[in-house]
């Protein structure tokens, strides 16, 4: 039987200061690819349902015509509280992009399914920006006495989000100076 994984992406598309978000498309779409080669079954959810929008920065420069084909599946999400059985996922995957930081760090449904899934011993995996859909397992008391992380940052990660900071809610950049 197929592994089956649930891919959650930001249905932001403005941070403060109205500027321009989303997804970031080779975040989502190589994964999307690797997924695919080794036959699992994918499914792509966000909060609001519907279209992802894709940050357009993220088209920027040479991406390979598989990895901008993958946007094919962000223009009709599954809507995240319309998922009612997390057992029937073997992991759950959070590609990242600016987006994230506005629509997963409080979006309760999500919050009750990684933990789901922690706890049924399945996957929860995110990259770059995705792990703050992480935020509240991360801050609760259920985290610290269940939940081990093993995190992998960027080098430079500090300089690149203290150049980002003004278009971030305060508590992401006061949080900095515990990286």
């Amino acid at each position: 039987m197929s592994k089956h994984i649930l891919m959650v992406v930001t249905t932001a598309d403005k941070m403060k200061e109205n500027h321009p978000t989303g997804l970031w498309l080779s975040e989502f779409g190589e994964a999307y690819v690797e997924f695919e080669k080794a036959g699992f079954t994918i499914t792509v959810a966000s909060p609001l349902g519907g279209k992802a929008p894709v940050d357009a920065r993220s088209l920027e420069g040479e991406t390979s015509q598989e990895i901008l084909n993958t946007a094919k599946h962000l223009e009709n999400t599954l809507k995240l509280d319309t998922i009612t059985d997390s057992a029937k996922f073997d992991a759950v995957f959070l590609p990242g992009g600016h987006g994230t930081m506005f629509d997963l760090p409080d979006n309760q449904t999500l919050h009750a399914l990684i933990r789901e899934l922690y706890e049924g011993d399945k996957v929860v995996a995110a990259v770059c920006h995705g792990p703050a859909g992480l935020h509240y397992q991360m801050k609760s008391r259920w985290s610290k006495e269940k939940m081990s992380l093993r995190l992998q940052m960027m080098k430079n990660v500090k300089q690149h989000w203290t150049a980002s900071c003004r278009f971030f809610w305060k508590h992401v950049c006061v949080n900095l100076g515990q990286m």
